[in-house]
C-alpha cells in the first residue's frame, strides 16, 4: 500500500498553444482537464509524460486533475492565454 504524495508539473503557465505535464513518480496516470466549472473537458490514460494542445479551448483557468495507479490525485492549475 502506497500513501505517498505526488506531484504533476505543467509548463508553461501560462500558456498559449500547448501545455506540458510530467510527473515526480513514474507509472500510469489518468488525467482530468476540467474548466473552472469543475466540467470534465478531456481524459487522458498516460504513462511518461503528457503534452495538451489547446486547439479550441477558450482563453481562461484550468485544472489538471491527476491520478495515479495507486488511487491518490494531485490537482495542477494553469492559464491558457
Amino acid at each position: 500500500n502506497c500513501t505517498a504524495s505526488f506531484t504533476a508539473s505543467v509548463f508553461p503557465n501560462p500558456a498559449v498553444g500547448s501545455i506540458t505535464i510530467t510527473f515526480q513518480n513514474a507509472g500510469s496516470h489518468l488525467v482530468e482537464l476540467k474548466d473552472m466549472m469543475g466540467r470534465t473537458i478531456r481524459k487522458f490514460d498516460v504513462i511518461g509524460s503528457l503534452e495538451i494542445k489547446r486547439e479550441q479551448l477558450p482563453s481562461g483557468m484550468y485544472s489538471v486533475v491527476s491520478t495515479d495507479q495507486y488511487g491518490r490525485q494531485t490537482v495542477a492549475k494553469f492559464v491558457f492565454n
